[in-house]
């Protein structure tokens, strides 16, 4: 092969030109004012079966790097997972005022939803800039 039409060379890889935007800065993450304020939490899983569980919610707090584990049953549910979260997080730490996720926005309204019930909030949504449903606060 001709080394002037070789991709794999040194010469080929470095004069090749980019097919993407530049990066942008890195935004880094505000520093939690206190410990359990802010929370980063995770999903795992298809685990090995053990004793009838096989998935896995890590809480982590960013401040102490405090961390619980709490295994699910395979079948859980988020009523499941907002009752662990209670049971394991929740009676030590209160509700933090942040959680970091990768989860969708789906789950995470699902499982407040779940929350809320468990601990006898009602929920009165509304909807922005109407003061006819919230006009205290508006």
């Amino acid at each position: 092969m001709d080394k002037q039409l070789c991709p794999w060379c040194d010469e080929c890889q470095y004069i090749k030109s980019l097919r993407h935007a530049k990066y942008g800065l890195l935004q880094p993450s505000e520093v939690p004012y206190a410990a359990w304020t802010s929370i980063s939490v995770d999903f795992t899983t298809q685990l090995p079966e053990s004793q009838g569980r096989t998935q896995m919610t890590v809480v982590v707090d960013r401040v102490t790097k405090m961390t619980h584990f709490m295994v699910l049953a395979t079948n859980a549910t988020l009523k499941d997972v907002a009752d662990t979260f209670l049971k394991e997080v929740w009676k030590l730490h209160r509700l933090p005022s942040k959680i970091r996720s990768d989860m969708e926005a789906k789950f995470w309204g699902e499982f407040w939803e779940s929350l809320c019930k468990a601990l006898g909030i009602k929920r009165r949504m509304s909807m922005a800039y109407h003061r006819q449903t919230d006009g205290q606060s508006e």
